[in-house]
């Protein structure tokens, strides 16, 4: 969804992602991991197949 808005390849997230992201407590219910997703694919390089830790690093200390 997020990768055909923003014209991205992105596909697929990382096990360390995942991992990281099915860790934390969203506070703010589906729509902040919904948002940090788009955010992440949004900063991903347009030729990235894989969504990865390092693309939402900056949101993941703004919650």
């Amino acid at each position: 969804m997020y990768n055909k808005l923003f014209g991205k390849k992105t596909h697929k997230v990382s096990k360390r992602l995942y991992q990281e992201l099915s860790e934390l407590q969203w506070k703010g219910n589906v729509m902040e991991l919904e948002n940090t997703i788009a955010y992440g694919v949004g900063m991903a390089e347009d030729d990235a197949d894989i969504l990865e830790l390092g693309h939402i690093e900056n949101k993941l200390q703004m919650l």
